[in-house]
């Protein structure tokens, strides 16, 4: 019993240093390891990027905006209109911006505004009323909000606040995947 207990410190010791880490690579200029972006993660926009399809999403935070695959989007407090503070290669490895123009998927009507500006590295950004959006390398499964109050700068775009009921994607599908917190 006690052989587990220990178990569970170390993996909890463990998850936050390395949740540290790489976290200190957001606002810093400073060189810093970098995960792989998850499946749901959108790469560097060349100038003519493809659109960027929108959903909704039912989470325990509530209804959350998602990219096409169901990946939860994030906004930055540091961020200013038509400015993303989220610029070094270590907090896009863990903050990968939604690139090219954003459109809501088919049958979807989103409560606020989609629109695009150009980043200082050349990049066009999706905003959400005026609010550039992220996904979180950490999210590693549609539905989840690992990265809901990291750093106490970093939130989930919550359209709708509630939640509990099950995961779905911006195409309308289900997911079987559990939803956490960070």
């Amino acid at each position: 019993m006690e052989t587990v207990k220990n178990l569970r410190i170390l993996a909890i010791a463990g998850s936050a240093v390395a949740a540290m880490a790489g976290l200190a690579a957001c606002g810093s200029g400073g060189m810093a390891a970098s995960a792989p972006p998850p499946a749901g993660a959108q790469a560097p926009a060349s100038s003519a990027a493809a659109p960027a399809t929108l959903g909704e999403a039912n989470t325990s935070l509530g209804t959350v905006l998602v990219n096409a695959k169901g990946f939860t989007l994030y906004t930055f407090d540091e961020d200013k209109p038509g400015m993303s503070a989220c610029t070094d290669s270590g907090c896009k490895s863990l903050w990968p911006p939604i690139t090219g123009p954003a459109q809501p998927a088919n049958g979807v009507s989103l409560p606020g505004q989609l629109a695009t500006f150009t980043r200082s590295d050349g990049i066009e950004q999706a905003t959400f009323n005026g609010k550039p959006v992220y996904t979180y390398a950490q999210d590693s499964a549609p539905g989840q909000t690992k990265g809901d109050g990291v750093l106490g700068t970093w939130h989930a775009v919550v359209v709708t606040p509630g939640g509990g009921a099950p995961a779905t994607t911006a195409n309308g599908t289900g997911t079987s995947g559990g939803v956490s917190g960070y």
